[in-house]
């Protein structure tokens, strides 16, 4: 886990962690309604985590070249992959979610949920 105070680059911001009650902090709410985004540590265990990556790398794996968004509908909800489904239903982002929305976790509908890999862009040969 990375913890920090939230700082922002051109390229990357710190994650900041989750709050003590298991709640998003104000700086992580306002960032997301500002900003359209906040990074946060500890939604997920370390656990989880790994386990949702190894199972998102078995089915990527193939698709190495692929350089536009989503899976490819190899992961798209439900997948059939028990750990990446269950980051869909992982009740602690159901409840970011519904506090960033201010409404309450039941009122939460799914309109799309994906896992695909992040990946930096390679330069092409001759070029710099």
């Amino acid at each position: 886990n990375i913890r920090g105070n939230m700082t922002s680059s051109r390229n990357y911001t710190d994650p900041t962690p989750l709050g003590s009650n298991g709640k998003l902090t104000p700086e992580q709410v306002t960032s997301w309604r500002k900003h359209g985004y906040t990074v946060v540590d500890g939604l997920l265990s370390d656990e989880f985590a790994r386990q949702v990556a190894k199972e998102a790398a078995i089915t990527l794996e193939p698709l190495t070249n692929h350089n536009d968004f989503g899976s490819m509908g190899k992961l798209e909800f439900p997948s059939g992959m028990h750990h990446c489904d269950n980051v869909t239903l992982h009740l602690p982002f159901m409840k970011a979610a519904a506090q960033l929305l201010d409404v309450p976790v039941r009122e939460l509908r799914l309109c799309q949920s994906d896992i695909w890999m992040k990946t930096g862009v390679l330069p092409k040969p001759g070029v710099d």
